[in-house]
């Protein structure tokens, strides 16, 4: 005679999502070395760069620089020539006037 076989459902354990689990217990993918502060033999860490305000970011978009010293000097050489022309046109303006 044939033996009744009886079938069971298997449940799988649902592991908790990642998001559920609190930061600490999380594990990271990132491997040793490339965690920050920790390096590898014979390794220079590497220089992460300084985050860019909002401010500097709008400018660079709109094709302004950062204005240093030498540009600055630029500008006000600049402006020291057109206020120089601006006072000859006034002059000759006032003696045509006169």
């Amino acid at each position: 005679m044939k033996k009744a076989t009886t079938t069971k459902k298997k449940t799988a354990r649902k592991s908790p999502a990642k998001s559920a689990l609190p930061a600490k217990k999380r594990k990271s993918k990132v491997s040793k070395t490339k965690q920050k502060g920790v390096t590898a033999p014979n390794k220079k860490p590497k220089k992460t760069p300084a985050k860019k305000s909002s401010a500097k970011k709008g400018m660079k978009k709109s094709g302004l620089g950062i204005l240093t010293p030498s540009l600055r000097k630029k500008i006000e050489s600049a402006l020291t020539q057109l206020e120089d022309a601006l006072a000859k046109l006034e002059d000759k303006a006032i003696k045509k006037l006169s």
